[in-house]
Formats: structure tokens, C-alpha cells, sequence
């Protein structure tokens, strides 16, 4: 702002004529200086009401406030004035006992206080001018955000309409493949053609699971969603119907309770949390893998899901990286696109939950997440306490 002559529009709502005249002196000995570069134009009100009509005929670039007026007194009058002026930088004068007030009202919005004993016409022309440009800072920031929220919008809409129109073709070009395959079973052990073959429909499944991860993380990046209570039994169910040949194809070994919970969700894509840490304790478990599925009420009225496998388990190193997008539990050994992990955080954390994992280096790792629970669960002898549960996880 130096160097570029400015005219300024001030609100000065206060009572007190001795204290009016003084700041408007003050002004005025600014506006008198030959070098100055900052004209202020000064508007005086001595009730709120005065100036919240002021406010509503003329855009002021600050506002200066005594919050102890005749018709409205301490915080009852910033609020006044900011929800008139919402974008206008509001400083407030205090007397020698107002201070405390004052701070509460810049926690509320205000961009500064003033003492008035204090008081001189440098430090008010400076305390203007820098809370004028906290607030353009403010109002940039501000832009920049929804401009960015805005392309954000824009890149997911793209990320799934690509990644339809992908997924379909890729479908069809499995499906074909996949019927030649089967209609040349017999020669699959002679023909290296077809050795080649399986790899490609092998890899080409591997990308059909990212188009679909790609989906899934658009859809969890637009707005918010509708979260409402339902039996984690069915999200668990269908995430094992959907692995049910990698369970099969790698003789891994699932442990659930008798019942599960209710919780509050969104169902649907709970079930590919559980889809994604399952797959997980199959893949990177034991020979063979044996996983454990449980959970447990915490007193603060959260339910942790937890998938436990009997893995090389993983440093501290390692766990640093979880749930970050493009980090894989096997990212030392292979390199891959990595999205699973952080799409399971972003889910729970919309349904209000959390993630974590909990592991030592060659005893295995226990993966959870947290959901709020039904008050119908939590029974004293149902909870049990969170450290409780560390202690025993991992044995």
C-alpha cells in the first residue's frame, strides 16, 4: 500500500466527545503530513444505530468501535456491527478496563484493539492501515480457496467421467479375453500364448481396481454425505462375498465375532474399508494368512473396527507412511499407484471417525478404524478402555 495515495473511508461509532475529537485530530494530523501517501476521510457516529446506517449508505475500508454505547453495550455491539459488515476490518477502542472484552471481540472477528490512553496518531493510521490489509489478505486467501475448490470439483467430475468411460472398455476387453481363454483351456499349458495372455487379462484386472479406486476417491471428495446407523454384520458380509476367491486362492483363514454392532456411516463405503484391510491382511499376512476381525466399545462412545493379521508386521518408519495417497505396504519392494489406504481415511474421517494401525516388527499389525456407536452397545461391562486395548492387540 506505500508509495500509492489512497483515500480511506473510516466509521468512528463513539460516544465520548472528548475521545471522538481526540482520534479525529489525530486523523487529521495524518492527512496534514506532506508525505503521507493515506488520506482519511472520517465519518462519526455516537449510537449504534447511528452507525449501523451509516454502515448500510456508504462502504467504509475500516471501522473504529467503542463497544460501550448508549444503545448497545460491550460484545451485543460488535456483533451488531459485524454481521452488517462482515468484510470490513473492525478495531476496537478500549478504555482502561475494556481490554479483556476487546480480546474476546477480535476472537469474534475483529481484526485489533486500541487502547485510547495509549493512543497517538502514528500508531492509529498504522493500526488501520495494517488491519485493511490483513483483511484484502484475508479476502485473497479467501478466493484463492473456492477458485481451487472449484477446480478440485472440476478435476473429480473429469477423474470419473475418464475413469467410466476406461473401466467400461477395459471391462469389455476382459470380457473378451477371458472367453477365448476359457474356450482354449485345454491348450492354456502348451500355448506360451495364452501363458502371455493371462498376464495381460492378470494386469489388466489390477487397472480395473484403480479406475474403481478413482471413482471411489471422487465420490468421497464431492460435499458431504448422509451418515445414518446400520449393522456393520451386512458392510463385513459383503466385503467377504467380494473376496471370497482371493480368501479361497490364498487358504487364508478369517476369524469374525458371533455379532457385530451398530454404528453410524455410510454403509456402502464402510464396506470398502473393510474390502481394503482385508485385502491387505491377505496379501502381506502370514503363510498362510489368518486374519482376525473384531472390534470394541470405547467409552467415549466410539466403536474401533480392527482387522488383525499375522504379518512380518511393520517399523515405525513404515507405519509414518500409512495412509498417505501413493504409499503401499509393500512400497520398499514395489513400486504402484498406492490410492487404497488414503481413500480409507477419507472415508472414515467424513463418517466422523478416525485410522490407525498398531504394529511390532515381526509380530504382525492390527489396522482399525473408529465409528460413532448406538447407545444400545455400551453397556459398563461391554467397554473397555483404549490403552486396555493396545496392551492386548499385539501380543
Amino acid at each position: 500500500m506505500s508509495g500509492v495515495a489512497r483515500d480511506l473511508k473510516i466509521l468512528l461509532i463513539e460516544d465520548n466527545p472528548g475521545d471522538a475529537f481526540l482520534i479525529r485530530e489525530m486523523l487529521s494530523t495524518v492527512n496534514g503530513r506532506s508525505q503521507t501517501t493515506t488520506f482519511f476521510g472520517l465519518v462519526m457516529a455516537r449510537q449504534l444505530s447511528e452507525g449501523l446506517e451509516a454502515i448500510r449508505d456508504i462502504a467504509f475500508d475500516a471501522i473504529l468501535l467503542d463497544l460501550n454505547l448508549p444503545d448497545s453495550t460491550q460484545l451485543d455491539t460488535f456483533t451488531a456491527v459485524h454481521t452488517q459488515a462482515p468484510t470490513v476490518p473492525t478495531l476496537i477502542l478500549t478504555g482502561f478496563n475494556d481490554e479483556q472484552l476487546a480480546r474476546q471481540a477480535v476472537t469474534l472477528g475483529a481484526q485489533d484493539y486500541l487502547p485510547k490512553d495509549t493512543l497517538d496518531p502514528q500508531m492509529l493510521s498504522r493500526a488501520i492501515r495494517h488491519a485493511i490489509e490483513r483483511q484484502d489478505l484475508i479476502r485473497k486467501l479467501t478466493d484463492t480457496a473456492q477458485e481451487l475448490e472449484l477446480k478440485n470439483e472440476s478435476l473429480d467430475k473429469f477423474a470419473q467421467t475418464m475413469a467410466h468411460q476406461a473401466r467400461n472398455l477395459l471391462s469389455q476387453m476382459l470380457g473378451y479375453t477371458s472367453m477365448y481363454l476359457d474356450a482354449h483351456a485345454e491348450d492354456a499349458e502348451e500355448d506360451s500364448d495364452l501363458h502371455f495372455l493371462k498376464k495381460v487379462v492378470a494386469s489388466g484386472k489390477k487397472m480395473n481396481n484403480v479406475f474403481s479406486e478413482l471413482l471411489l476417491l471422487a465420490g468421497v471428495r464431492q460435499g458431504a454425505i448422509k451418515r445414518q446407523r446400520f449393522n456393520m454384520e451386512w458392510a463385513v458380509q459383503e466385503a467377504l462375498k467380494r473376496l471370497d476367491f482371493t480368501i479361497r486362492d490364498s487358504d487364508g483363514i478369517i476369524e469374525t465375532p458371533e455379532s457385530w454392532p451398530d454404528a453410524i456411516g455410510h454403509d456402502v463405503w464402510l464396506e470398502e474399508v473393510w474390502v481394503n484391510y482385508i485385502s491387505n491382511g491377505l496379501k502381506y499376512g502370514g503363510q498362510p494368512p489368518q486374519l482376525q476381525l473384531g472390534y470394541n466399545l470405547l467409552p467415549d462412545g466410539y466403536i474401533r473396527f480392527w482387522v488383525k493379521d499375522n504379518g512380518a508386521g511393520l517399523t515405525q518408519a513404515q507405519q509414518a507412511l500409512l495412509f498417505q495417497a501413493h504409499t503401499r505396504l509393500d512400497q520398499i519392494k514395489v513400486k504402484g499407484e498406492g490410492l487404497g489406504l488414503s481413500i480409507v481415511k477419507q472415508i472414515v474421517e467424513k463418517c466422523e471417525g478416525t485410522v490407525g494401525v498398531s504394529s511390532q516388527h515381526g509380530k504382525g499389525s492390527l489396522f482399525w478404524f473408529t465409528l460413532p456407536g448406538t447407545q444400545d452397545d455400551f453397556t459398563p461391562d461391554r467397554v473397555i478402555a483404549p490403552e486396555t486395548m493396545l496392551i492386548k492387540e499385539i501380543a
